[in-house]
């Protein structure tokens, strides 16, 4: 089972999470949440990192306000994929140092971790025919979603 570790700076980064994980739940894509900061607990961190690669997890997401440090901190003690998602808007491009690689989303908060969630279940999903069928059905019903959206809203002036 495909099984993704996503890491919070802290407890209150967790309210940012709840959209993505239902996207997770809705692609059938089994989540841990765990709550680490890169400041001054990187032996905790390196732990946490390590023992999701050696269970055979597939990904990992790091959010918290400086999206560079726990993404960074985790990317050098894993070889999974490292996804990271910045809670502050002025954060969600940086520049990381070469040899610990972190992808970043190019928006910030829940929207942010929504796409990291997508972006991470389509990676996993290289390995998982059956998860990409999933992620296609998902899209399909985002796409039929707002068609009825434009449908029940839309507004046509003829002046």
């Amino acid at each position: 089972m495909t099984s993704v570790l996503v890491l919070v700076g802290s407890k209150s980064h967790l309210e940012t999470l709840e959209d993505g994980l239902e996207i997770f739940k809705d692609l059938g894509v089994a989540f841990s949440v765990r709550i680490a900061s890169a400041q001054g607990q990187f032996e905790r961190l390196k732990d946490i990192a390590e023992n999701h690669e050696q269970k055979g997890g597939s990904a990992i997401i790091c959010v918290s306000e400086n999206v560079a440090s726990l993404g960074t901190v985790a990317s050098a003690h894993t070889n999974l994929p490292v996804i990271a998602v910045s809670n502050l808007s002025d954060q969600s491009q940086v520049v990381l140092g070469l040899g610990s690689p972190v992808v970043t989303t190019g928006c910030s908060g829940q929207n942010g971790f929504c796409q990291a969630a997508l972006f991470t279940a389509q990676v996993v999903g290289l390995r998982d025919p059956e998860l990409l069928v999933k992620i296609k059905q998902y899209r399909q019903s985002q796409e039929a979603r707002i068609e009825e959206s434009d449908d029940l809203h839309r507004i046509d002036f003829k002046g």
